[in-house]
């Protein structure tokens, strides 16, 4: 098996066994429901009984809903009913990993869920890393979400390859992938997509992300077709914001969604000493 051989069976290799138990402080429901390619989807469904809205929680390519679990809570407190879910080839997910090139089909079964559960109610997404790229290619695709928080997303496809690989193996490893997938590279592409996202978007970058460039998070923020924004997070690694800042990203995330979603949630508990909104 030559390198880019390897690193494809690499970023699909099922993770199942990353699934761990069910949280016992959230009244969550396991749910299934089927991408919009029919591929038999598994999640957790968090009910609120005065649901504010609804938030789609996705995960990163090496991870299941168990990442989002903390998000989930934060969520519940602020009045908002959520979705975590399993990518395919992840978690209870049936499936196999695709690198981005049918996750996006993920999202869109998971917002048709949602709306299911959640008639009327306006609907967001927060996604991280591969998550946040097939939430915009989600988005620029059908719509249906008023507003992202989108954190460690890359630029393109090529560019997250050129971080996890040697120079010369990038070209190879994108011909194999379009080969197996039969879409062309360049349709992976997070800056293609926002140029045609007129609703609300809210970057995340981590600062010690060093599979992401700032530079990546600063492209994207720029192209936005609507109002967008961007927080450098101070000392957190990729995907890691919520964990190690974890006050600033609730004030900054909670104050987003509280603007975008026409609701109001109290993050006045996290804003003692912090800088005003959309600073960085």
């Amino acid at each position: 098996m030559d390198l880019s051989s390897f690193l494809i069976w690499l970023g699909r290799l099922p993770l199942r066994w990353r699934y761990l138990r069910t949280p016992p402080d959230l009244p969550l429901r396991e749910v299934i429901f089927p991408a919009r390619d029919g591929t038999q989807l598994s999640g957790w469904y968090v009910p609120h009984p005065q649901a504010r809205a609804g938030v789609l929680l996705c995960h990163g390519i090496y991870s299941t809903r168990m990442a989002m679990v903390a998000r989930a809570r934060m969520l519940q407190r602020w009045g908002y009913a959520s979705l975590l879910f399993d990518f395919r080839g992840r978690g209870r997910s049936r499936g196999n990993c695709t690198l981005g090139f049918r996750e996006s089909l993920d999202v869109l079964g998971g917002l048709d869920f949602l709306r299911a559960q959640l008639p009327g109610l306006p609907l967001a997404g927060l996604g991280e890393s591969l998550g946040a790229s097939s939430l915009l290619q989600a988005m620029a695709l059908e719509g249906g979400l008023q507003c992202a928080c989108l954190e460690a997303c890359f630029a393109t496809l090529e560019e997250a390859i050129a971080a996890r690989a040697p120079r010369h193996q990038v070209a190879p490893i994108a011909r194999r992938l379009e080969s197996t997938y039969g879409l062309p590279i360049r349709d992976i592409s997070p800056l293609r997509h926002v140029g045609r996202i007129k609703q609300p978007l809210f970057f995340i970058h981590d600062s010690l992300d060093w599979c992401v460039s700032l530079d990546a998070s600063r492209r994207l923020t720029r192209s936005a077709a609507g109002p967008s924004q961007l927080w450098v997070a101070p000392w957190t690694l990729h995907t890691r914001a919520a964990l190690m800042a974890a006050r600033e990203y609730e004030y900054r995330v909670g104050g987003f969604f509280s603007e975008h979603l026409r609701q109001t949630i109290p993050v006045s508990q996290f804003t003692d000493g912090l800088p005003p909104m959309g600073a960085f």
